[in-house]
């Protein structure tokens, strides 16, 4: 489990008076950079886009406050690999998301397999 931590800004909050559910997606980005990071280490990261993405929202979230996002790898397979992913603040969980990503060849722009290092990174991240 990757975990991602940062401070709510004053312009993440909507004219309800919480962050607004975009800003939600920020945080899962920024999340979700970290932990491919964190597999890659120095190594380059694969083309990698997001294919499909959802987040299940459940508490508000509202300044100033930290957020955390613990973000795990899951279902790698030859291309594509999910993260999983649940937004904290305030001792609660405020949302879950699950993200697939597909490895594309950046000259082609057709999806295509890992990467036999990064596939290797990926299965013990997985298993972590």
């Amino acid at each position: 489990m990757n975990v991602w931590q940062g401070e709510v800004r004053w312009g993440d909050m909507d004219a309800y008076g919480h962050v607004n559910h975009t800003v939600f997606f920020r945080y899962l980005e920024s999340a979700r950079v970290a932990c491919l990071a964190a597999v890659c280490g120095e190594a380059p990261l694969p083309m990698l886009v997001v294919a499909n993405i959802g987040c299940k929202f459940l508490a508000e979230i509202v300044f100033p406050a930290t957020v955390e996002v613990r973000s795990s790898l899951t279902n790698v397979r030859g291309g594509s690999l999910e993260i999983e992913a649940e937004i904290w603040s305030g001792g609660r969980c405020c949302a879950t998301s699950r993200a697939l990503l597909v490895c594309v060849d950046a000259v082609r722009r057709k999806p295509t397999r890992f990467p036999p290092d990064f596939a290797a990174r990926l299965v013990a991240a997985q298993d972590m």
